[in-house]
C-alpha cells in the first residue's frame, strides 16, 4: 500500500469515521441520482400486471409492486426528486433566512426583538415535531418552508459585524479623547 493511502486510512480510522461514512453515502446518493437514466433498466411508471409481486431477482433487484412496476427504478426516481427538492429548500431557506436576519439586525429595536422572540419560539420546539405539525397543516406539498435557523444565522452574523464595528468606533473615540 502506498504511503499516502495509508495516511488517509489512518486519519479515517482514528478520527472522522462518522464524517467519512456520511460523506460516502452522500456521494453514493448523488451519483445514483445523476446517473439514474443509465441505472433504470425499466420504466418506473410502466405497469405490467403479469409481473406482480416478483421477489428480488437479477432482473428486478428490489422486486416488483402490486402493479408490476420495478421497485428499484421507482426508488431511484424518488431519490432524484428528493435531491432536487432538498436543494431548492436549502437554497430558499438560506436566502430567506439571511435576508430576514440582515433586515432584523439592521433595523434593530422592537422589530429585532420581535423577530428574535419568534425565532426563539421556533427553536424551543423539537425540530421533528415542528416539521410534522407544519406538514399536517400544509398537507403533503413540496413547497419550500422558511427556516428559522437560517434567520438566526443571518442575525448573528450581522450582530457580530455590528459589534466589531462598534468596538472599532469606540476604540478610535477613546484614542481621540486621550489626545
Amino acid at each position: 500500500m502506498s504511503r499516502k493511502i495509508k495516511k488517509i486510512l489512518d486519519f479515517i480510522n482514528r478520527k472522522n469515521v462518522i464524517l467519512f461514512v456520511g460523506a460516502a453515502f452522500s456521494v453514493l446518493f448523488l451519483l445514483i441520482t445523476v446517473f439514474a437514466p443509465l441505472l433504470e433498466v425499466h420504466d418506473p411508471l410502466q405497469m405490467d400486471m403479469s409481473k406482480q409481486f416478483i421477489t428480488p431477482c437479477f432482473e428486478y433487484p428490489f422486486g416488483t409492486d402490486n402493479l408490476g412496476r420495478c421497485i428499484l427504478c421507482r426508488v431511484i426516481e424518488g431519490a432524484r426528486i428528493s435531491l432536487v427538492t432538498a436543494c431548492f429548500v436549502v437554497l430558499f431557506s438560506a436566502l430567506a433566512g439571511t435576508i430576514i436576519g440582515i433586515v432584523s439586525g439592521f433595523i434593530g429595536g422592537k422589530f429585532d426583538t420581535v423577530t428574535m422572540r419568534v425565532v426563539d419560539v421556533f427553536l424551543a420546539f423539537p425540530t421533528i415535531i415542528f416539521a410534522l405539525a407544519v406538514a399536517a397543516i400544509l398537507g403533503g406539498s413540496q413547497r419550500p418552508k422558511l427556516s428559522p435557523y437560517r434567520a438566526l444565522c443571518g442575525h448573528v452574523l450581522l450582530a457580530l459585524l455590528a459589534e466589531k464595528l462598534f468596538c472599532y468606533a469606540t476604540r478610535s473615540s477613546l484614542r481621540l479623547h486621550e489626545l
